[in-house]
């Protein structure tokens, strides 16, 4: 039977935090930029303090498309179009969820 939990690390693999070192590895075999990689990881990161900080899912299976509407709305507020748009990236490659 297969863990739910990262046995190196004990987390869950279905985290924000574990699915962007999943993207590090793809993108850098897909031969990206390595600023991609860091705008992404930067997003990721963001999104996770947001929503953990706001008492949401930061579990993927668990974040739905008000969670994300929320944080990027809250960006927008503080930040340019161009950043919000930059951040919004990552979020798109996220499963769909149940609204």
């Amino acid at each position: 039977m297969i863990s739910l939990l990262s046995t190196e690390t004990g987390s869950d693999p279905g985290d924000l935090a574990e699915l962007a070192k999943s993207w590090d590895v793809s993108l850098r075999a897909l031969n990206r930029s390595p600023k991609t990689g860091e705008q992404y990881a930067g997003s990721v990161a963001e999104l996770s303090k947001f929503l953990a900080s706001h008492g949401m899912p930061t579990t993927v299976a668990n974040i739905e498309r008000k969670h994300i509407e929320h944080y990027l709305a809250e960006l927008a507020e503080r930040r340019s179009p161009a950043t919000v748009q930059t951040r919004y990236k990552p979020t798109n490659r996220l499963p769909p969820s149940h609204s």
